[in-house]
């Protein structure tokens, strides 16, 4: 059951670090810029 868990656990952490990278770049663009703003802001009325 433990190996079974740890392996689960294996398969789903692999691709954690390329959805990390994905979300949150080493140098912010324009794009994860504005996404953030928004973020912080909430919806934004134009």
């Amino acid at each position: 059951m433990d190996d079974l868990r740890a392996a689960f656990f294996m398969k789903v952490q692999k691709p954690l670090p390329d959805v990390q990278r994905y979300l949150d770049p080493p140098f912010p663009t324009r794009l994860h810029l504005i996404a953030k703003e928004e973020a912080s802001q909430g919806p934004v009325t134009q």
